[in-house]
C-alpha cells in the first residue's frame, strides 16, 4: 500500500490535472484554462478540489460540490474523479472519497452522491465503495452560444 496524502490542491496543480483530463476522460484543455478553473473552485466556499500526493508527485484528484435543493437536505457531490493509469487500484480513489465522506460530514450533508455516465469502472467503482445506484436520469443542456 502507498503511503500517499490527501490535501486541498493549488493552482500550480493545473499542467497535471490537465494531463490527468486528457488520459482519465479524453478531454483537452490548456493549462491556463484549468488554471482558471481551479481558481475559481479554490475561491468557492461551496467546493473543494482535492488531491492525492505520493513522493511529490500527484496521483489523481476529486473535484467535489455541495449540490442544495430547496426539497432535500444538501449533498456532497463528487464532479470528477481521476487517478494516473499507473496507480489505478491501488487505493488511490478510495482515499479521495473517504476524504470526500469525511468532509461531507463536516459540511452537514447528508449523502455523497455522483452521476455516473456509461464509465463502468466508474460504476464499479462507486459500487465497491458503499453507494447504492439510484434514478437513471437522463441529461439535457442547451447551449447558450456557439462554440
Amino acid at each position: 500500500m502507498l503511503n500517499f496524502s490527501v490535501c486541498p490542491a493549488v493552482a500550480e496543480d493545473a499542467q497535471v490535472i490537465a494531463a490527468l483530463n486528457e488520459s482519465c476522460f479524453g478531454l483537452s484543455s490548456s493549462v491556463q484554462e484549468v488554471a482558471r478553473q481551479i481558481k475559481a473552485i479554490l475561491d468557492c466556499a461551496d467546493e473543494r478540489l482535492l488531491v492525492a500526493v505520493y513522493r511529490g508527485a500527484m496521483l489523481g484528484y476529486i473535484h467535489l460540490r455541495v449540490d442544495r435543493r430547496t426539497y432535500r437536505a444538501p449533498r456532497m457531490a463528487v464532479v470528477s474523479v481521476a487517478v494516473d493509469k499507473e496507480y489505478r487500484r491501488k487505493g488511490v480513489a478510495r482515499a479521495l472519497f473517504a476524504t470526500a465522506e469525511e468532509l461531507a460530514l463536516r459540511m452537514n450533508c447528508e449523502a455523497v452522491s455522483a452521476s455516473v455516465g456509461g464509465s463502468r469502472a466508474a460504476q464499479a467503482f462507486f459500487s465497491a465503495v458503499g453507494c447504492e445506484e439510484r434514478l437513471n436520469r437522463k441529461q439535457y443542456i442547451k447551449w447558450d452560444r456557439k462554440a
